[in-house]
């Protein structure tokens, strides 16, 4: 029987791959359950938690650049210090950034006719992000700057602060 190039390769990859399973699940590893700690809480302080946990690798935090980049820019101090506290491992994902109105309050079908608005109401038209300095907040922030628009920010993460949505005719 005659065995050609890729049912070498083939093979050789299938047999490494069972060889580095068979000798992880020598380790033993996960020995006890993993914490995933979810970002954009209300209040925020999810990555003060991760610095603070045992480094032992079973403790996780998703993160953005607000987390590990931006933050160090927008806030005097931190709790943690993102180059030192963290490591990281893998990219698990990428995300686009939407543009959302909601037309029962604000009759606008493009952004053209919403940046309008905005002049037209200056700080009367909110958004929502998930908290200050992630990438919505600061695309948001950035999207908002005359003499573009004027609007106001009400990031989630902050849970007293109350975010009113609504038409600039219809505003109280």
């Amino acid at each position: 029987m005659r065995m050609d190039r890729r049912s070498v390769v083939v093979g050789s990859v299938a047999a490494s791959v069972a060889f580095a399973v068979r000798r992880g699940f020598a380790q033993g590893c996960p020995s006890r359950s993993i914490r995933l700690v979810v970002p954009y809480v209300a209040g925020g302080g999810t990555a003060e938690v991760v610095a603070r946990a045992d480094p032992d690798g079973y403790t996780f935090l998703p993160g953005d650049t607000a987390t590990f980049a931006a933050n160090r820019s927008l806030y005097s101090s931190l709790a943690f210090d993102p180059a030192k506290d963290f490591a990281p491992i893998t990219l698990t994902g990428r995300f686009a950034i939407v543009l959302l109105v909601n037309t029962d309050k604000l009759p606008v079908a493009s952004v053209r006719q919403l940046i309008d608005a905005a002049k037209k109401a200056p700080g009367k038209i909110h958004y929502a992000s998930g908290g200050v300095g992630n990438p919505f907040h600061l695309a948001s922030a950035l999207f908002a700057r005359p003499p573009a628009s004027s609007s106001r920010s009400c990031p989630t993460a902050a849970p007293r602060q109350r975010c009113r949505i609504s038409s600039p005719a219809r505003s109280t």
